[in-house]
């Protein structure tokens, strides 16, 4: 497009300075690269040469009209430097709303990649009005790079069919709705809205331990290597893959991973379905395959777990642990009866038993010994004793002095401890009181002053879309004590705040972008020619992804939200151009027409390489596990290459009805035809 290296350089300058700058805040933040934060940065590198490209073409565009360079450079930037100022503050306000918005996995995401953006565009802003044309000033002297022939062509077939357009304005204003209202095709035909929490993908088969009573962890280390060695045995059956696995008191589990390039949906269901199959009996402890932590490790601690495929957790929240107790294994089994529902069963683990120690208290009242000093006494002798630091060549160590865990293994063991009571006596613990085996406490937490439960639903692979419906139906008629609620998980009850977010999210961001576009125009009637844009993005968006077999979910939306910031800087650079012919004495299709012609190619520029830069996003980027965002880039790409298109058309258009009359247009058809 730019024809000149030194150009090109120009505009890649404002990349790694950009970046720099965004990754030196984060790090001053403490914020972490993760998933959403790398991805926004890749996003962030489309979008902020957006800003150079601008002004690289507008320096270049006044060379070639035979300004010096230094002339060039300012002249350029002053140019475009309130247009490109507007378009960064529409992209940075998108994200206001999060400020206000209520924290969920909707608002997360969107303030996480909103900070990311902000930071890459800001700075983008400032190397683009500083560097870039102190740069030009050196670079840009004497001899017009011209333009290429390809584009010459292009520019003047556009300009030919823009002038058609204007003569016919009635039908292109009608073309462009039929195209907006073409979405009701795909909500036809399948296309749904999902902000559910559950954008989420697995990349493993899951093999869940529920012991029959409580048992410690190493009790549960035992059946997991019997478990880990039966497995590496029966290699001919699960493949290639790691092994890993995790356990703790009463609960444990093991993953097969297979190899990235096997890991779809369906190799992992058939790969679940053959350990089923081969999975050893082994008395003590139920074993068998799963999804997520298995049945309930996260939702024993109230707030169910994530909703993935085969499996939703139901969650149950009420006063009284002990009724929800009782609550839970109705609900289990009346859920069984529901059409597709395979299973169903109250999700958790069992808590280890544990002993308690009743000291006697004749004892104690003699010795003068507290109950709180010997349980001081006892804790000190299992967790340690923290001494001071001592210094090593590799650095401070920190020492503590304690119990070795293989020497209370057994009750036995412990019987035969001795505590310090006094400063001259210790005593084993069977003579400073009796020890009393009784069940834990239960460790549910309670979330709103409520307890919570979760029941854990499998259904077949595939029917997810029609199970829950039936799901929430039956919950529906179940007869419920009076205060005790239900909802499908975290994953499916955020599907409601997660529509709440999005709507204010939208509706305000929408509106912070008509008041930075009336400061910037000191006009309430031009920026909402510019809203029109959004509106234009809109099918680009719908028909992007219902093609590809997508929903409009969780990262879609973020995108979408972040398309009413960018689609508009188009707009702002064509009908800043148009303005400035305006002033210069040109009747109002002139200028319309002109400048439409001037900022084809920043405008054309720009989409391109945020387009091309979000291409690894949409379609090269699988995430093997986690949430994924291919949706995000798919949004943008679709709703601003629709937006370009249709803006490069349809923004003339209704400019020409409010600067314009139709006899102008005629006129200046006239005149077209007469050259």
């Amino acid at each position: 497009f730019l024809r000149r290296l030194s150009a090109t350089l120009l505009v890649g300058m404002a990349i790694p300075i950009s970046v720099l700058f965004a990754l030196s805040v984060l790090h001053l933040l403490e914020m972490e690269l993760n998933v959403v934060t790398i991805l926004a940065l890749m996003l962030g590198v489309g979008m902020l040469v957006d800003t150079a490209v601008v002004v690289v073409e507008s320096i270049v565009r006044r060379a070639g009209l035979g300004d010096d360079a230094k002339t060039a450079a300012t002249q350029g930037t002053m140019e475009v430097a309130t247009p490109v100022f507007a378009s960064t503050l529409t992209t940075v306000v998108v994200f206001l709303p999060v400020i206000i918005s209520e924290r969920n996995e909707f608002t997360e995401h969107l303030a996480s990649v909103g900070m990311v953006i902000s930071l890459t565009i800001v700075a983008s802003l400032f190397v683009s009005l500083t560097l870039v044309p102190m740069v030009a000033a050196r670079i840009y002297g004497g001899g017009d790079p011209g333009i290429a022939s390809w584009f010459s062509r292009f520019r003047d077939r556009y300009d030919k069919f823009l002038a058609v357009v204007l003569r016919h304005r009635v039908v292109a204003l009608l073309v462009a709705l039929t195209a907006t209202l073409s979405i009701a095709i795909p909500f036809n035909n399948g296309f749904r809205i999902d902000l559910s929490d559950g954008d989420w993908k697995n990349n493993f088969a899951n093999i869940t331990y529920r012991p029959v009573k409580g048992l410690d962890y190493r009790e549960m280390e035992k059946f997991v290597t019997e478990i880990e060695n039966f497995l590496e045995s029966k290699r001919e059956v699960i493949g290639e893959g790691d092994i890993y696995s995790w356990f703790t008191d009463g609960y444990a589990l093991t993953r097969v991973y297979p190899p990235s390039e096997l890991a779809t949906e369906e190799y992992l269901t058939a790969l679940r379905a053959r350990i089923d199959e081969i999975l050893p009996a082994i008395p003590g402890v139920r074993i068998r395959t799963g999804d997520g932590w298995g049945w309930g490790r996260h939702s024993r601690r109230g707030g169910g777990d994530r909703g993935t495929a085969g499996t939703i957790h139901v969650r149950l929240r009420g006063d009284s642990s002990t009724l929800l107790d009782d609550l839970g294994q109705r609900v289990a089994q009346y859920l069984v009866g529901v059409e597709g529902v395979t299973e169903a069963e109250v999700a958790g683990f069992d808590e280890v038993d544990e002993l308690r120690l009743e000291p006697n208290e004749d004892l104690l009242g003699r010795l003068q010994v507290t109950g709180d000093e010997v349980a001081r006494s006892i804790s000190s002798a299992f967790a340690g004793s923290r001494l001071s630091q001592m210094r090593t060549r590799s650095g401070d160590l920190d020492i503590t002095v304690g119990l070795d865990e293989e020497e209370t293994d057994t009750v036995a063991e412990l019987r035969l401890m001795r505590f310090r009571l006094t400063d001259v006596l210790e005593l084993p613990i069977e003579e400073i009181g009796e020890l009393v085996a009784q069940e834990a406490p239960d460790d549910r937490h309670r979330r709103d002053r409520l307890a919570n439960m979760s029941v854990s639903v499998r259904y077949s692979l595939g029917e997810k879309d029609v199970v829950v419906p039936r799901l929430e139906q039956a919950l529906a008629a179940f007869s419920w004590p009076v205060g005790y609620q239900w909802d499908l998980g975290e994953s499916w009850s955020g599907r409601g705040r997660n529509r709440a977010s999005f709507g204010e999210g939208l509706y305000l961001s929408i509106f912070l972008v008509y008041l930075v576009l009336a400061c910037l125009f000191e006009s309430l009637r031009t920026p909402l020619i510019l809203m029109v844009t959004v509106l234009l993005a809109l099918p680009g968006v719908i028909w992007c992804l219902h093609l590809q077999g997508d929903s409009l979910d969780t990262p879609a939306a973020v995108g979408l939200i972040l398309l009413c910031g960018i689609v508009v800087n188009n707009g702002i650079v064509l009908i800043d151009q148009v303005l400035r012919h305006l002033k210069s004495g040109m009747n109002p299709i002139e200028a319309i027409q002109s400048g439409a012609r001037d900022r084809l190619r920043p405008i054309l520029i720009t989409a391109m390489t945020t387009v091309l830069g979000l291409v690894p996003m949409a379609y090269a980027t699988q995430m093997t596990v986690g949430p994924q965002f291919n949706t995000l880039g798919k949004t943008i790409i679709g709703g601003l290459s629709a937006s370009t298109v249709l803006t490069l058309v349809v923004l003339p258009v209704l400019l020409s009805f409010f600067l314009g009359s139709k006899k102008d247009v005629v006129d200046r058809q006239e005149i077209a035809t007469d050259r």
